[in-house]
């Protein structure tokens, strides 16, 4: 039984090693993407909210310019 587990800690150890360096690497930078996610989407949803009020400008604009044009 130990030699079994003797000759799979070399072949299994070192890949989980590795996978566990970059696990821990990557994490940091995965949650910094995470908070600037929500901040887009905190400024997206701010912006369509400004926004709808030039919208409605430009298209009660549109309907006057059609009906001043129809005349």
């Amino acid at each position: 039984m130990e030699e079994i587990l003797f000759k799979w800690i070399p072949t299994v150890g070192f890949p989980i090693a590795v996978a566990t360096y970059v696990l821990l690497r990557i994490e940091p930078r995965l949650n910094a993407l995470t908070d600037v996610v929500k901040d887009l989407t905190a400024i997206v949803s701010t912006d369509s909210a400004n926004t709808k009020g030039v919208k409605d400008a430009i298209d009660r604009l549109t309907i006057e310019i059609a009906r001043m044009n129809s005349k």
